[in-house]
Order: C-alpha cells, then sequence, then structure tokens
C-alpha cells in the first residue's frame, strides 16, 4: 500500500490553474502567463510542471491582481527562482504589518508598509533582494 500524498501546500488553501485564473479573471491564459513571468501573481509550479496561483491572493474577480506585487516580488526573488519561498512570504502574517499578509496590505494600498518591511528583512539577509 502506497503511502498517502499529503500536499504541502494545502495550508496556503485553494488553488487556481492558469485556466482557471483566466476565467476567473475574465481575461486569457496568454495574460495570465504574462503576469506569472512579470511577477504580479504568487504561484507554485508543481513536480509535473504545473503551474497553481492560491486563490487567496484574489478576494474577487473584480480586485484584479495585487497592486505592487510585481515590485515586490522582483525585489525579493530578481531572477524568478524562488516562487515558493515569494508565497510563503507573502501570504505569512507579519508582526510588522499588525499581524496582516503582506498581501493584505497591499491590498489595502499601503505599499510603503511592505516596502518598509523589505528593506528591513534585505539588511537582515532574510533574502536576496
Amino acid at each position: 500500500m502506497e503511502p498517502e500524498y499529503e500536499n504541502p501546500w494545502a495550508e496556503y488553501g485553494d488553488y487556481f490553474d492558469t485556466a482557471g485564473l483566466a476565467e476567473f479573471l475574465g481575461t486569457t491564459t496568454d495574460a495570465v502567463d504574462r503576469a506569472i513571468a512579470a511577477g504580479e501573481v504568487l504561484y507554485l509550479v508543481e513536480s509535473d510542471g504545473e503551474t497553481l496561483m492560491p486563490t487567496s491572493q484574489f478576494p474577487g474577480a473584480e480586485h484584479g491582481l495585487v497592486p505592487q506585487l510585481g515590485e515586490m516580488t522582483a525585489r525579493m526573488d530578481p531572477a524568478r527562482t524562488d516562487p515558493a519561498g515569494v508565497l510563503i512570504w507573502a501570504l505569512a502574517p507579519q508582526k510588522a504589518l499588525s499581524g496582516r499578509t503582506p498581501i493584505e496590505v497591499l491590498r489595502s494600498d499601503d505599499a510603503a508598509a511592505v516596502t518598509q518591511l523589505m528593506e528591513t528583512a534585505s539588511r537582515i539577509g532574510a533574502f536576496v533582494g
């Protein structure tokens, strides 16, 4: 009997695949692929190569993409080699953000608070930036 597969990313909720996100946002899969390449969408790449985007970053289609997320991911992971690391940081409640996640703060239009947190993290070597 094979062990049951446990999704290591389950704590981040449900996920869209590229087609599902395109449908949710009312756009094309090409537009979603461009947003992923630009770092404007948090994503993971499964071992089978499928790209998955946590639904928690999209509270509603009318809200679209997260403002300033592309700038944040470019600073954290300029070579786009660690999408999982960016995702983990962006969806984790941060004490310095009053327990909110960076995604929540960016959605509330307070990019300065996230930038300040990122600068502090960069100074102590928490991520490449």
